[in-house]
């Protein structure tokens, strides 16, 4: 344009913006158009930088990671958001579990919970680098912190596919030891996928288990992931007074998904995880600033970390007192877990002599007396 007449502009081409004003470009964002939800999550997690066995350093943002032995290839924990978090600057804390290779250059798939800026999580899937948005069923659910939700995460052998399911269990897992035959989980959302090529190649048996990749391993993460690298003030389960992390996992396993696992799209799943009981699919703990955004960060987590344990991260937010709000989740000690109790037939007094109702006696069929009024 001549001299004088020039105007600002945008340019766009769905990679790339360009401007001649950066608080032009700042103020953009990309959005899957196919996916509703994909703005109102504003997920900005980034990819860590990981190059061998075993998982350490990374440029994602602070973390907290428990890795596997290398060949064990899924997980099943539950997860409780903490209430008392807090997230500025566009950051998202998350809770998930993902895959290694032994030479990649990151994280190949992470799969699991965000958390946005109203403290609500999502389920979500990033494979190598991008947000999985199809295949879904109810990917549009969320759900409130401290609420103790199950994820199960892995790489299905000879399938060719990987698994992510979240939902609410039928009983609290902070209490009740889940029995290891089955549970039942609602208010799920889920997503059965085609696998990278490099989690499945070079198979082999771990621990007597068929394993669709003997160099990848698996990661519990508790993250905040940072949308630039100016320091801010969010924290994610490290925002009270007292600095007792509150973002809770408990009954945390690793191992191979094994049949049956299949789904009915839009209707229900059925996945199985096969582990050892001893622990031997542990790798071990390591944690990081993940880049100059955490230099001032705190990271804090309990010890015994790995069935169980409670984790946080702050990057210079003054801690909160929350007082008697009943805003975060309570931290406390973990406590012996009992079983499940197991449901008690149901039983009814067998009918007076001559009247027209059901005797039930536990074993035995159902009687029915002859037709005369009961005695009310």
């Amino acid at each position: 344009m001549p001299a004088g007449m020039r105007g600002d502009f945008v340019y766009v081409d769905g990679q790339r913006i360009v401007s001649n004003r950066v608080a032009l470009k700042s103020g953009i964002r990309f959005a899957k158009p196919s996916d509703p939800q994909s703005m109102l999550r504003q997920i900005t997690q980034q990819r860590r930088g990981i190059a061998s066995y075993p998982p350490t350093g990374g440029s994602g943002g602070p973390y907290i990671r428990n890795y596997s032995a290398q060949g064990v290839n899924a997980a099943l924990g539950y997860a409780t958001i903490p209430c008392d978090s807090a997230f500025s600057g566009g950051d998202n804390g998350f809770m998930y579990f993902n895959s290694y290779t032994a030479d990649s250059s990151g994280s190949v798939l992470d799969a699991g919970l965000s958390v946005d800026a109203t403290i609500t999580a999502h389920a979500f899937i990033n494979n190598q680098g991008t947000y999985l948005y199809s295949g879904w069923t109810d990917e549009n659910y969320t759900w409130a912190c401290g609420q103790h939700l199950g994820i199960m995460y892995g790489t299905l052998y000879g399938s060719g596919y990987n698994i992510l399911m979240v939902g609410i269990p039928s009983y609290d897992p902070t209490v009740f030891l889940l029995p290891p035959t089955s549970s039942t989980w609602t208010h799920g959302a889920w997503n059965f996928f085609p696998s990278p090529s490099v989690l499945t190649s070079g198979s082999g048996q771990w621990n007597g288990i068929q394993s669709p990749c003997m160099g990848c391993s698996v990661a519990k993460m508790f993250t905040i992931s940072p949308a630039n690298t100016t320091n801010d003030t969010s924290c994610f389960g490290l925002c009270s007074i007292n600095q007792v992390p509150d973002g809770r996992w408990d009954q945390v396993v690793m191992g191979e998904l094994i049949l049956p696992c299949s789904q009915t799209q839009g209707q229900s799943a059925t996945c199985t995880i096969e582990y050892t009981t001893n622990g031997s699919w542990y790798g071990a703990l390591n944690t990081g600033g993940g880049g100059s955004k955490a230099a001032t960060g705190n990271i804090v987590y309990s010890n015994n970390d790995v069935n169980q344990g409670l984790e946080g991260i702050e990057m210079g937010r003054a801690p909160v007192n929350y007082g008697s709000s009943g805003y975060q989740v309570p931290a406390g000690t973990f406590q012996t877990l009992i079983p499940i109790p197991t449901p008690q037939p149901t039983i009814r007094p067998k009918c007076p002599t001559g009247c027209a109702c059901t005797s039930i006696t536990p074993g035995q069929p159902l009687v029915m007396q002859p037709n005369v009024p009961c005695p009310q």
